[in-house]
């Protein structure tokens, strides 16, 4: 019991509901990996335990990155920003070509994908920045020209390959510029600006000739947008071509059907073997098929409590940095997971989104782990402070007298809640 609580420190609450993502990601992710088996002629176990390994790393990294102070956070965020960047440049030059984008880089015999570490770096450098630049009322004017200049080189590079992770990133950016009270003034115009680009671009790929799209990310995008809009849809005189492009599309519907309200159990998808990418970015069709509606249910909700109590956890927080870097995370999170489960039952285009900590990925599934090692650093923070909040109401100590103490702008501390 002892060395439980020494190894798994921090909020229970995001431990449980990091567990139970790996759960069901173990099962699912094994259930939908039996045709990458039989392609890639390898022993039936292999993606598995390949799964598995990354997640057992990722775990170890948690264990070592929640006993990290806030000051060692912010460097964590420094350095994966500059990597990032400079990993993202290499990748335009010597970058891995995977499905139709060159969004990944092979160091040292190790494959990853720069983004991943660039999203890390802009998300913790982002909080760093609102917390240094506060002024009485707003935040700094140079805090909101830092951001934009960072954000907006990091996105330029992601864009290139992958549309979704740029929007993602930038999105989860000007949400924490909000909390961080930036100037309405100003992301009223970064919102314009934005909606204006979004706009501007979807009319272009949608209508340039294909001869200027050809071989490049934007013909996928341009593809993927017509489909979903119906500007490609079949024709009532036409049948539906499973083995074309949308064919992710069309047995992800089929999968979704196949599991009405309380699936087939897992294990026994009838879809996996034909479902592109089942087991990465459609595994939430499978877990619809094999779990029905229910299983579906319980993965939002875990990533719904996961929203839910970091929103606790920052309230209790009494320094503005570990506040904003745990809700950004916890967005990161749950919006790609938002994305990833919009694309699977088809309310948006399909995006290559994967699902965090339940698709199969080794760089996706340890960079989220990062994530929930943060949470669980600041989580153990944010402890400290109600626990110091509680002695100055109590009147056993002077919080005033704390240099580690700041009040911003996060203030009315709780009571830790177990």
């Amino acid at each position: 019991m002892d060395l439980t609580k020494a190894l798994f420190k921090g909020d229970r609450v995001i431990w449980t509901v990091f567990f139970f993502l790996c759960i069901i990601s173990v099962v699912e992710v094994y259930s939908a990996s039996s045709m990458l088996s039989y392609k890639s002629a390898v022993r039936h176990f292999d993606p598995i335990i390949r799964h598995a390994t990354f997640l057992i790393a990722g775990t170890g990294l948690i264990i070592l990155i929640q006993n990290l102070s806030l000051k060692r956070i912010q460097m964590l965020g420094f350095a994966a920003l500059i990597l990032g960047i400079l990993f993202l440049v290499y990748a335009l030059v010597g970058g891995m070509k995977v499905n139709d984008a060159t969004r990944w880089v092979s160091f040292f015999g190790i494959r990853f994908q720069p983004s991943e570490f660039a999203k890390l770096g802009v998300i913790i450098t982002t909080s760093y920045i609102l917390s240094k630049f506060q002024d009485e009322n707003n935040a700094s004017p140079k805090a909101f020209k830092w951001i934009m200049i960072i954000s907006l080189v990091v996105c330029a590079f992601i864009i290139k390959e992958n549309i979704s992770t740029a929007v993602l990133l930038f999105t989860v950016v000007y949400i924490l510029m909000f909390i961080g009270r930036v100037e309405f003034k100003k992301l009223g115009i970064v919102a314009a600006i934005a909606i204006g680009l979004i706009v501007l671009a979807g009319v272009t790929i949608t209508h340039l000739p294909k001869k200027f799209l050809q071989e490049t990310r934007l013909e996928t995008a341009a593809s993927r947008v017509n489909s979903f809009i119906g500007k490609d849809k079949d024709s009532a005189s036409k049948k539906i071509d499973l083995s074309g492009k949308d064919c992710q599309k069309y047995y992800g519907k089929i999968a979704i059907a196949n599991g009405k309200v309380f699936g087939m159990m897992p294990g026994n998808s009838e879809t996996r073997d034909f479902l592109p990418q089942a087991f990465s970015d459609f595994i939430f069709a499978i877990i619809l098929e094999e779990t029905g509606l229910v299983g579906g249910v319980v993965v939002i909700f875990l990533y719904f409590i996961l929203l839910f109590r970091v929103g606790i956890i920052a309230k209790r927080c009494n320094k503005v940095f570990p506040a904003l870097v745990i809700i950004g995370c916890a967005l990161i999170i749950a919006f790609q997971a938002l994305i990833n489960m919009s694309v699977a039952v088809n309310l948006i285009p399909v995006t290559g989104q994967p699902l965090p900590l339940i698709s199969r990925g080794g760089t996706s599934t340890l960079i989220s782990c990062i994530y929930f090692g943060v949470i669980l650093a600041v989580s153990q923070f944010a402890n400290e402070s109600a626990a110091k909040a509680k002695a100055e109401k109590e009147g056993t100590i002077n919080i005033d007298d704390d240099p580690v103490t700041e009040k911003v702008i996060f203030e009315n501390i709780e009571e830790p809640v177990s």
